[in-house]
């Protein structure tokens, strides 16, 4: 399996604020849909539909919260999901980090990410792999299983493995994993 390098982040200088905001001084004081849009137009290409979906789900629910420290830390306590205010998080702190590149103040610096409970999901047993090798009727789902469990792919990366990635006389698997 061939692993890329880490996408390193591109330095850019902060832009001014764009008179055809509904802001003035530098201040977005409400997330709104043409927010929204501009943020996920603006996105650099390479970024995956499904980032950009996550992105668009997340921030859909928020449209209307104040964009303040106060406001940010108000819209994830009302959230009733658990680990997921994490991912709700995450998405604002995109969206705040752009517009600070954008000319805006940026108070997701003062806003505290939710704690994310840990939890140890059961693995599989020698014997409950053994049982779906042992179901399986063909090859090619015996080959699956493995890469899933020996290989520790997805099954999107899976199904993205075209045969030039297959190096036979080395016995090797070029994948291409999330994040390219």
């Amino acid at each position: 399996m061939i692993l890329s390098h880490a996408r390193l982040p591109v330095p850019t200088l902060p832009r001014e604020a764009r008179p055809d905001t509904d802001y003035t001084s530098g201040k977005a004081n409400q997330l709104t849909k043409k927010l929204i849009t501009e943020f996920l137009s603006s996105r650099s290409q390479g970024t995956s539909k499904h980032t950009i979906a996550f992105y668009q789900r997340c921030l859909s629910k928020a449209i209307g919260a104040e964009l303040s420290s106060q406001g940010i830390n108000s819209f994830l306590d009302s959230l009733s999901c658990g680990n997921a205010k994490h991912s709700y998080y995450r998405a604002i702190r995109a969206f705040r980090n752009w517009l600070e590149r954008e000319g805006y103040s940026n108070p997701i610096k003062r806003v505290d990410a939710p704690k994310v409970q840990r939890k140890l999901l059961p693995s599989v047993s020698t014997e409950q792999l053994q049982a779906l090798l042992d179901a399986t009727d063909n090859l090619r789902d015996r080959a699956i299983i493995s890469l899933l469990f020996d290989g520790g792919l997805r099954l999107s990366e899976i199904c993205s493995i075209e045969t030039d990635d297959i190096d036979w006389s080395s016995n090797t698997l070029r994948v291409i994993v999330k994040g390219n």
